[in-house]
């Protein structure tokens, strides 16, 4: 990599790196629509691996589209690794269970039950798409229909940014750092599935 990276204390708060390459772009996605058209099509022409980290993945037609576009490019060869916070992830080991079955591996953060109160609240909060650890796409959508305006009822108006060149070896090492945390685990299906529940308190037919 190109990437150059300095730790010292000339570097402001909060940054710890500094990238010298200038090789770097960024691109701000105002529209959801063609924040979500963007991920697609990204997925698609990814080669070699994909990373996927989310709070909420949701099992709605936005999270089925994307979804599918991941095991097309497993079922070609490219590695997909997706961490999705377990609190409310309709994202559940039936899914993970089926989606292995493709190649694709499913950790899921903070698996701990709600009762251990003191340690329930650590969340993670991030949204990542990183293909070929040479582009990716963060921001503040998270994956389900309400953030791509795909929802009837409402749709929130939010942000994403684009980046491709050598910082986005560092975004996938972030995501490493979490994927292969040990308060990242692989979650087994139980034996028998029950109704899921959206963030919103809605059933749904995902399996649990």
């Amino acid at each position: 990599s190109s990437m150059a990276i300095n730790h010292s204390d000339s570097i402001p708060y909060p940054f710890y790196a500094q990238d010298a390459s200038g090789d770097n772009q960024m691109m701000p996605l105002h529209k959801a629509e063609e924040a979500f058209q963007l991920r697609l099509e990204l997925i698609r022409k990814a080669q070699h691996s994909i990373e996927v980290e989310y709070y909420i993945y949701n099992l709605d037609l936005a999270g089925k589209i994307f979804t599918r576009e991941l095991v097309k490019a497993a079922d070609r060869g490219v590695k997909v690794r997706i961490l999705v916070d377990k609190l409310i992830t309709q994202l559940s080991p039936f899914v993970a269970h089926e989606l292995a079955e493709h190649g694709i591996e499913v950790k899921y953060y903070n698996t701990n039950q709600l009762f251990k109160l003191h340690i329930i609240n650590y969340r993670n909060h991030r949204k990542l798409l990183i293909v070929d650890g040479a582009e990716a796409i963060t921001g503040g959508r998270n994956m389900a229909d309400d953030y791509f305006n795909l929802d009837e009822d409402y749709n929130f108006d939010d942000r994403d940014v684009y980046v491709k060149g050598p910082i986005v070896n560092a975004i996938r090492d972030s995501f490493s750092a979490f994927f292969d945390h040990k308060v990242s685990k692989i979650v087994n299906r139980r034996s028998r599935p029950q109704i899921a529940r959206d963030a919103r308190g809605n059933t749904n037919a995902s399996l649990q």
